[in-house]
């Protein structure tokens, strides 16, 4: 198919291809090239366009052509090389801007990407060229890689305004993003840019400034906004605009300043204060001091009469498990592994208090002699300022036969208010899980309560929440580092009411919202679930559940699923069983979890269809909560009413093999060992850290198998 001479210039000229100097004169020869792109033969295509390059010189239609045929190719040295000379020869022009911001985005310059990528959008007209479409994409997929969610969703927004119906990678990528649990909720906002008020002599300027964002030259936007700022430092309005637009560039630290002067602003709703004071936290973390995680060398003159001390001691715990993993091909694995603890380990959990239970201060792996090399021992730990006590213990251990240290290099770090409110447990094997919950459950209402009100916090200029809990000058930022725990605590399903922290700080407490406010505004994530689910009409609660789920909102979800299935009138426009499944997943405890997907059975035998997949998340449900007992009726009721549905027999043959009932080779697996052989140490063997929950959360066990709707 010919180009048409009215088509806009191929090189991102802004005149029509009949009357470009760019192209006029080369219709021929451009037609040839667009057939044998069209045709998939690039390398001809190449061949040409550097010809025409040699005559013609380095005209953008060329270029672009050229770059197209290098993308195809996945040729990004080449796109670099053809960016440098097009930007070159035309540094205005939106393409070749364009196809640098993907060589950039190529080769993982986020910044340069980014900035390429606006100069880019700034000179575009209002026809975006397919090259820069697809370097927003291409910029979009760097940023979610760098972390910088904010700026990608943003991105991603652009790509789905722009593309057409057709183009649903960058919905659905976008959808994914938002459906992440790891994803904090302050980060999954839209954002909307706000106008100047009506009667404010700015409001041109404004103006000017949001046409520019609109059309995504929001560097262009930013720059309005921050000279703005200097002629209005007291103005909410810009504070605002500019900490949206410097996150959507990826430019954290700016954003963060901005939303924190945005929080300071004199007449800003308490609830909008403490959110954008939250975002600008959350933003800043990278910047909060941390200590290091180091990893010391002791040297040992006698290998087996340190086995044995380290064998006999109370407060040393031997770590179970195969270490050959740990072996390389320089040096062997260690030759055991134990945790050092505070205390003895209770013979016991019979009656275990939480602050009774040993905490893990470091791990110690003993090496014994090599060719070029001593025996030692090796001490992982946190550099807290507890640091001599822990050494000096290592030191006692080791006595007579070592102590000398060698050697200390840093392996990692963690920030310093997540080592104040973090901690490592190693309780008795004989704890049971509900008993592990309840000791979890307490500890961590000790720490919100007790712990952290008492932490210098760099939010708070090192001061402690309780001594500057009273001062106005505080209370936006104390209510903002709450706001980031209780966050925190629903991704990771956590249950506890932080209403108590604020209580007892004397702060003001989150309640429940009027649900008039769906008439004026929208409702930001982190408020969703104060909706009075039960005083929502039937069309609210069902798009707040949408929502709730499309964003990953668990108390949301709980809080308005629960309601959906109380209401006789949506018992036939929403499906049951879907609802108990969702409530399922996000239950807080594995109880309630058992008792959701029961209930999606029942549901879904009610609406005569399959409960094949409820059954077999059930199956894995009580396999990860060690109840074998009650695996074999489900089991049953699988292989006999639904084995002929569609992969059924497969998920119970990988189950099978998954639990041991059926060897890699697919033949049965050999007879358990007798009741009288010793029981192996548990895979945990009771350690537990608050970031690595010693079970899978409730209703959200992860398995290898495929289950019939997952996909």
């Amino acid at each position: 198919m010919a180009l048409d001479v009215y088509q806009s210039c191929l090189g991102g000229m802004p005149k029509k291809i009949k009357h470009c100097p760019c192209a006029k004169d080369l219709l021929a020869d451009l037609n040839k090239i667009v057939d044998a792109l069209r045709g998939g033969q690039r390398a001809g295509a190449l061949s040409l366009l550097n010809r025409q390059l040699e005559l013609k010189g380095s005209r953008a239609c060329l270029l672009t052509l050229k770059g197209t045929a290098q993308l195809q190719m996945q040729d990004f040295e080449g796109v670099t090389k053809t960016a440098e000379e097009f930007l070159q020869a035309h540094p205005d022009n939106p393409v070749a801007c364009g196809l640098s911001a993907f060589a950039a985005a190529a080769h993982a310059d986020r910044d340069v990407a980014v900035a390429r990528l606006q100069q880019a959008l700034a000179e575009s007209s209002s026809e975006i060229h397919e090259i820069v479409y697809e370097a927003i994409g291409a910029v979009a997929q760097l940023l979610v890689q760098t972390g910088d969610l904010m700026a990608a969703r943003a991105h991603l927004g652009l790509l789905v305004d722009m593309g057409s119906e057709d183009d649903s990678g960058p919905r659905e990528m976008l959808m994914r993003l938002d459906g992440t649990r790891e994803v904090p909720l302050l980060l999954k906002q839209d954002w909307e840019l706000s106008p100047a008020p009506p009667d404010a002599l700015w409001r041109d300027a404004c103006q000017t400034a949001l046409d520019s964002a609109q059309r995504g030259a929001w560097s262009e936007a930013l720059q309005r906004f921050q000279a703005l700022a200097e002629e209005l430092p007291n103005e909410p309005t810009v504070w605002r605009n500019i900490a949206i637009l410097a996150g959507y560039l990826a430019q954290s630290a700016v954003a963060a300043d901005a939303w924190h002067r945005y929080a300071a602003q004199a007449g800003v709703d308490l609830d909008d204060a403490v959110e954008a004071e939250a975002l600008a936290q959350l933003l800043s973390i990278a910047e909060h001091p941390s200590l290091p995680e180091i990893s010391q060398t002791y040297a040992v003159l006698d290998t087996e009469r340190v086995m044995e001390r380290l064998l006999s001691e109370k407060h040393v715990d031997r770590i179970p498990g195969d270490l050959a993993s740990m072996g390389s091909d320089e040096s062997p694995p260690p030759k055991a592994a134990f945790w050092l603890l505070d205390r003895a380990l209770p013979r016991s959990g019979e009656g275990l208090t939480f602050d009774q239970v040993p905490a893990v201060l470091g791990e110690m792996y003993l090496f014994g002699r090599e060719t070029d090399r001593e025996a030692r021992l090796e001490f992982v730990t946190t550099k807290t300022p507890d640091l001599e006590a822990k050494m000096e213990r290592v030191r006692q251990l080791l006595a007579e036969f070592g102590g000398e240290l060698r050697q200390e290099e840093e392996v990692g770090e963690v920030p310093v208010s997540s080592a104040a409110l973090s901690w490592r447990w190693r309780v008795p094997n004989d704890v049971t899980p509900a008993q592990r919950s309840t000791l979890i459950q307490d500890k961590r209402r000790d720490v919100n309560l007790n712990v952290w009100p008492d932490t210098p916090l760099p939010e708070l200029d090192g001061k402690r929440p309780a001594e500057v809990a009273a001062d106005p000058l505080y209370r936006v930022r104390i209510l903002a580092a709450i706001l980031l725990l209780e966050l925190n605590a629903e991704q990771d399903n956590i249950d506890f009411d932080f209403n108590e922290l604020r209580a007892k700080l004397g702060l003001p407490l989150r309640e429940d919202l009027d649900p008039a406010i769906l008439e004026s505004r929208r409702v930001t994530l982190p408020c969703v679930h104060l909706l009075p689910a039960e005083k929502l009409s039937d069309d609210q609660l069902t798009s707040v559940y949408m929502l709730a789920m499309l964003y990953h909102a668990p108390r949301a979800v709980r809080r308005i699923g629960a309601e959906i299935l109380r209401r006789p009138s949506l018992k036939d426009k929403l499906n049951q069983a879907e609802i108990c499944h969702s409530l399922c997943a996000f239950a807080r405890t594995s109880d309630d979890a058992v008792e959701w997907i029961q209930r999606a059975q029942q549901a879904a035998v009610q609406a005569k269809q399959s409960p094949a997949r409820f059954l077999l998340q059930e199956l894995e449900l009580r396999r990860a909560r060690n109840e074998p007992q009650e695996c074999p009726p489900i089991f049953a009721r699988l292989q006999t009413q639904h084995i002929r549905e569609p992969g059924v027999a497969q998920a119970l043959y990988a189950w099978l093999r998954q639990v041991g009932a059926i060897a890699p080779d697919g033949k049965p697996a050999m007879p358990a060992a007798s009741a009288d052989a010793p029981a192996a140490a548990p895979a945990d063997a009771g350690i537990w850290t608050p970031d690595q929950p010693a079970a899978p959360a409730a209703g959200q066990t992860k398995s290898g198998i495929w289950l019939p709707g997952m996909d």
